[in-house]
């Protein structure tokens, strides 16, 4: 018995195999971590013990998330985080991967919450539709959100679907913050961000072109191998929601948004310094058709943006008003009614056959006014630099006008009234060619801009007028990374506007590039409590939003 025991004892000494423990997180305040194979519960029980600011770093390993989603505080800042970019392999199964839909506590932009995911490779598994759902509780006043979606790749979470959805249109909510450096891969184009917004334009004190108070999609990847024409998008917006998309690769995608008839569309979008490339002709979208589709209000700037297709290139940035004339199904309310003269929410410029209605509220190339006057001042759109990479030509911006009669697509949008096209793809050589000050829009060195230039004023408004990127101007651009990157003097170009004859005024400078919460990389690379976008004369209030309409929008 006692050679037993002794041999037991020397087996046991010898043994060198590990105790498996059991994953879990732990930490305190605003430092946490989770063993590799921590479950979706682990990482929820760690936000909900966790004070806001705090980030939650995940080992490196393989997890299954397949049970339930992640559930942040919206009264708390959180990161959740892999230890090192692309180390934490996360299989999904048909759960959402991120569900609130509640988010409820931060109705004026001091008191909003930044959420941060990171470094992580989402592996398998097609994960619920939307895969990311953040919306607000009905009946809620308008909820302020910023969020940062980083270092992340997603592998096919769905053909043709929904990836990502902010807000929806009976819930008001605005989304700030950036989605930058992921990757997303299918083999048919998703819709992987539908933004919705405030539901109510007049929510914004005036424009936001330019402004750091838009959710920004900056050098992320998109490799789909086929669009999809059954009127989707890469980027979908309205509701008065307001985005940027910049510095992208995106292959058989495109952009865009929703006009008037979907909550008042949206009041600003800028899409700068992308490529866009089609690899087929799958359903007719080769030439890059309404790779940029504005579908109808707002102001924006398009511009430096590179097209490469399959076929002979069609009408890359195309640009529609709904408004024009009565067409079913355009929604509820006013934003669905013709533009004609009679509507109230329009501002009827005298005499009625000649402006039909103009300015018609939020229009193309009308910016935000805080609800004085409720149809916005003019800004026009800014169509600029855009070419097509097979032979360096010139894309424009094309309105178009397919409708019935009646309609009043000419009184409504006018170029170099509404919108500006470039005269040429070449950079100034004189003051006068070849852009001369007198239409459209030219780039060159501020020396070269012309001495003289045209003002539009058109009725009841006076915020027309050509324009001119100078391209040693305006130093907003700190990476070397793109194809505006910094140059000797560190200037990177800004607009001009002739805001009165032979008057220059500086019309719009391009947000800070990288934007400020793009500062460091996945991977355990910080997180916290950034400070929140800078609002400047918002309205807020505890009530309740009257919205466009009610109930959600199916999916188109």
């Amino acid at each position: 018995m006692k050679k037993t025991f002794i041999l037991i004892t020397m087996i046991i000494s010898l043994c060198t195999c590990p105790i498996l423990a059991e994953a879990s997180c732990s930490g305190s305040g605003t430092v946490w971590s989770c063993t590799s194979g921590s479950t979706v519960a682990n990482v929820n029980s760690a936000i909900a013990s966790s004070t806001t600011g705090a980030t939650i770093t995940l080992a490196s390993g393989a997890y299954t998330w397949n049970v339930t989603s992640l559930l942040y505080d919206s009264l708390k800042s959180t990161t959740v985080i892999c230890s090192s970019v692309g180390a934490c392999d996360v299989t999904l199964g048909t759960n959402r991967l991120l569900y609130h839909d509640d988010v409820n506590g931060a109705t004026n932009p001091a008191t909003q919450s930044t959420w941060r995911l990171s470094g992580f490779d989402f592996v398998a598994g097609a994960c619920g539709v939307p895969c990311i759902w953040a919306a607000p509780r009905s009946a809620q006043p308008i909820q302020y959100l910023t969020v940062r979606l980083d270092h992340n790749t997603f592998n096919g979470q769905g053909n043709s679907t929904d990836f990502m959805y902010f807000g929806e249109i009976s819930r008001p909510m605005y989304v700030t913050g950036v989605i930058d450096h992921n990757s997303w891969t299918n083999s048919t184009q998703t819709r992987v961000l539908v933004l919705y917004g405030t539901g109510d334009p007049t929510a914004f004190p005036s424009t936001l072109l330019g402004s750091g108070n838009c959710l920004f999609f900056e050098d992320n990847n998109i490799d789909f191998t086929a669009p999809d024409n059954n009127g989707a998008a890469l980027i979908d917006a309205e509701n008065a929601s307001c985005y940027v998309a910049r510095f992208n690769s995106l292959k058989n995608a495109r952009v865009g948004q929703h006009g008037v008839s979907h909550g008042w569309g949206t009041v600003n979008i800028e899409v700068y310094g992308n490529t866009f490339l089609r690899t087929t002709d799958s359903d007719f979208l080769g030439n890059c058709f309404r790779s940029i589709h504005i579908q109808g209000s707002g102001t924006g700037a398009f511009w430096g943006n590179t097209f490469s297709c399959f076929s002979a290139i069609s009408t890359p940035i195309a640009l529609l008003h709904y408004r024009d004339t009565t067409i079913a199904n355009h929604g509820a309310g006013g934003s669905a009614e013709i533009c004609d003269g009679t509507n109230a929410v329009d501002g009827n410029t005298a005499p009625a056959a000649t402006h039909r209605g103009y300015p018609c509220k939020q229009q193309p190339g009308r910016a935000v006014a805080g609800g004085a006057p409720g149809w916005g001042t003019l800004s026009p759109m800014a169509t600029f630099r855009n070419t097509n990479l097979a032979d360096g030509s010139r894309q424009d911006m094309v309105f178009g006008c397919g409708w019935a009669a009646p309609e009043y697509c000419a009184a409504h949008v006018q170029s170099n009234r509404d919108y500006y096209n470039a005269v040429s793809v070449n950079e100034q050589t004189t003051s006068s060619s070849p852009f001369n000050g007198t239409t459209g829009i030219g780039h060159g060195t501020l020396a070269n801009r012309p001495t003289t230039c045209t003002h539009t004023t058109p009725p009841a408004d006076d915020g027309g007028g050509v324009m001119y990127w100078a391209t040693d101007q305006g130093a907003w651009n700190t990476s070397t990374s793109n194809p505006f990157g910094v140059n000797a003097s560190g200037a990177d170009g800004h607009i001009y506007r002739c805001s009165s004859t032979d008057t220059w005024t500086l019309f719009y400078t391009p947000y800070t590039y990288p934007h400020p919460l793009n500062v460091s990389e996945g991977g355990g690379g910080g997180g916290g409590d950034p400070p929140p976008p800078t609002f400047s004369g918002f309205r807020w209030s505890a009530g309740a939003r009257p919205l466009a309409h009610a109930g959600q929008r199916p999916v188109r």
